[in-house]
């Protein structure tokens, strides 16, 4: 993720070593790492969360294109029954033969 090797960890925690002492480098760790952990639950969570929402959103949008094309279907098909029920009104009736 950040691309840290073991040598860059190891400086780091040599001049922390010398910083913070021995005695509250312990503590200093356990904190850092409960605050990492919080950090990462809630990136996480944010992921997750954003993930859901942009699926509901796409579905949503399925959904209404659906409802467009089944409507347009709808009138598309009540225009060409109505089409068939003038063309057939206008329609001279066949000559009667004798």
């Amino acid at each position: 993720m950040f691309d840290i090797g073991f040598f860059e960890i190891a400086v780091v925690a040599v001049v922390a070593l010398f910083v913070v002492g021995p005695e509250r480098l312990p503590g200093l760790v356990r904190s850092g790492g409960y605050w990492f952990g919080k950090i990462r639950y809630w990136i996480n969570s944010t992921k997750s969360e954003m993930k859901r929402e942009f699926h509901n959103a796409d579905v949503l949008r399925q959904e209404a294109e659906q409802k467009i094309e089944q409507s347009a279907d709808e009138v598309l098909n009540r225009q060409l029954k109505s089409d068939e029920t003038t063309d057939a009104d206008q329609q001279p009736p066949p000559p009667k033969q004798p």
